[in-house]
């Protein structure tokens, strides 16, 4: 597919909605400490603004992806390399962000957790491929087995792309992902806002954008 795709040249500013790890693992003990009830969601509605990313720059958010260990992604086994996902519209961001934290948080009957995070943008420059007029040939590029796509990841870090821009799994059907796979082709980071996650017990993640 790589082989076929239109080869460009990206100059644009990309969104991502994001948190430092220390205020991951700050969540995580309050969840432990505190269960997952009323207590909690109280606790981790305080956690955000400027906190929300706690002792590290937007510079340093950028290589923390690509710094050993790495995670797991659409685009990475998360054994030899790291991603660095993001999106060409906030809206996108939010929707991507809003799927996984209903992975991550349970709440009980009665109880809607309130979970702000960091609307960031960079800019990206470098070579890049669009892969998403293949959807319809390949739709493993959504799938939740992400297997294909690790190998179409790895390619692309074979042929010194900075990115893909590829299609979105969450936000259908124009919805546009830029995972970056080079830290230095990024630049010029700034805060956007601020997104609050409304989390209840069933039903969909809503979401509200605050910007700066």
């Amino acid at each position: 597919m790589l082989n076929r795709a239109r080869a460009i040249i990206v100059s644009e500013r990309i969104s991502r909605v994001t948190q430092s790890p220390d205020r991951r693992r700050k969540v995580q003990r309050l969840r432990d400490e505190l269960g997952d009830g009323r207590e909690f969601a109280e606790a981790v509605e305080f956690l955000g603004g400027e906190a929300a990313l706690g002792a590290v720059s937007i510079t340093e958010l950028v290589q923390i992806p690509f710094t050993p260990p790495f995670s797991e992604g659409r685009y990475s086994a998360g054994t030899t390399y790291g991603v660095l996902y993001t999106a060409r519209r906030y809206r996108t961001a939010n929707k991507e962000v809003a799927y996984w934290q209903r992975q991550f948080y349970n709440p009980s009957p009665g109880v809607t957790y309130r979970i702000r995070l960091q609307l960031i943008s960079w800019l990206v420059r470098g070579a890049a491929k669009d892969v998403r007029r293949f959807l319809n040939e390949f739709p493993w590029l959504i799938d939740h087995n992400h297997t294909q796509c690790w190998a179409l990841g790895a390619q692309a870090r074979a042929d010194r792309l900075v990115c893909l821009i590829a299609p979105s799994a969450r936000d259908r059907p124009r919805g546009t992902t830029v995972p970056i796979f080079v830290p230095d082709a990024v630049s010029q980071g700034r805060y956007d806002g601020e997104v609050t996650f409304f989390i209840p017990v069933a039903g969909p993640v809503r979401f509200r954008t605050k910007f700066t």
